[in-house]
This record gives structure tokens, C-alpha cells and sequence, in this order.
């Protein structure tokens, strides 16, 4: 970050790279601090297991910086989590026991950081696909190639028997065999 002064303004320039440095850590902190602030308002176990394991994930990446996979983790459920938060907000908003003359604002208030915290969901998102990204992942979904490497295999042509195959050379001076194993 650098501040010059010129013309009677003042410019801030970020660094980009200062972003991506910080960028999982502030996630995490955000993601803590408003998931402290919406269970003020009482959404339950729910919303609580599924930011805690958004936060212990995040806390994975953070400790394993050559990970590709915790980040990896770390996005499925975010995205989930997308959803998750949805239903909740859904089922449990607004609140059962407000009405006239009973006090709702706990529960106002942690409803409005759960819906603070799934608008910024997107961008988090979208910041950890960039850490993927930076960490060496692919967006392939790495599954075991059912195909032999070489592509087309043609089953018409014929297999080559033993007598087609050269030997393996033996030197009689070396037995492969000879003596046991002994780690060095």
C-alpha cells in the first residue's frame, strides 16, 4: 500500500498481491465475527455446525498454505453453505414469540447479519476460487481416467506372445537374487 500526496489529494494504491495475501485471513475473520453476531439472534444448531465447519476449514487453509485441497474443501462448503443459510433464514425468520409488546430485536439483528453474511457469500467465493487458483489447482474434477493414457486402444491387432519379446539380459556375474534386502 503506498499514499502519495500531489495536487492537494491524497492517492492510496493497493498492492494486489497485499489482497491475495490477506485475503483468506480476512475471510475468516469476517465469516467468524458475523457468524458470532447472527447467533445473537437464536438460529439454532443448524447455522452453528455449518459456520463452524466453514470456520475450522478456513482455519485449515490458512495452516497448510501449499494446500490445494483445504481450499478446495473450503469452497464446496461455502457454496453449500449458500444454500443452508437460505433454508435457515426461511425456517426460522421471523421469529415465533415476537408480537406486539415483546422485544425482537436480538433476533432482527442476528437475522440481519445472517443475510449481511449470504450477500457477501458470492464474493467469498469468488476469492477463494482466485486462492485455488494461485495454489496450483485446476478446475478439473480429478476423477480416475477410466482410459489407458495413449487414448484409442485397438482390440483387433494381435497381443505379442513370448517369442515375439526380447529377454531381459542376464549377467550371470549379478543374480538379481542372491542376497536379501538390507536398507542402507
Amino acid at each position: 500500500m503506498q499514499a502519495s500526496e500531489g495536487n492537494g489529494q491524497l492517492t492510496v494504491q493497493l498492492d494486489v498481491n497485499m489482497l491475495d495475501k490477506y485475503a483468506l485471513k480476512v475471510i475468516v475473520i469476517v465469516q467468524f465475527i458475523l457468524t458470532t453476531w447472527a447467533l445473537i439472534g437464536g438460529f439454532g444448531s443448524a447455522f452453528m455446525y455449518m459456520n463452524l465447519v466453514l470456520i475450522l476449514t478456513g482455519l485449515w487453509a490458512i495452516g497448510v498454505p501449499q494446500s490445494v485441497d483445504s481450499v478446495a474443501m473450503l469452497t464446496i462448503f461455502e457454496i453449500f453453505s449458500i444454500l443452508t443459510d437460505i433454508i435457515i433464514l426461511a425456517t426460522g425468520y421471523p421469529p415465533r414469540f415476537c408480537g406486539p409488546g415483546v422485544h425482537c430485536g436480538t433476533q432482527r439483528f442476528g437475522a440481519a447479519m445472517c443475510i449481511i453474511h449470504l450477500f457477501l457469500k458470492p464474493f467469498i467465493v469468488f476469492f477463494l476460487i482466485r486462492e485455488y487458483r494461485k495454489r496450483g489447482g485446476d478446475y478439473s474434477l480429478n476423477f480416475p481416467n477410466s482410459h489407458p493414457q495413449g487414448g484409442y486402444e485397438n482390440l483387433d491387432q494381435s497381443v505379442p506372445t513370448n517369442s515375439q519379446v526380447d529377454p531381459l539380459p542376464y549377467n550371470p556375474q549379478n543374480p538379481p537374487f542372491d542376497k536379501p534386502y538390507a536398507p542402507q
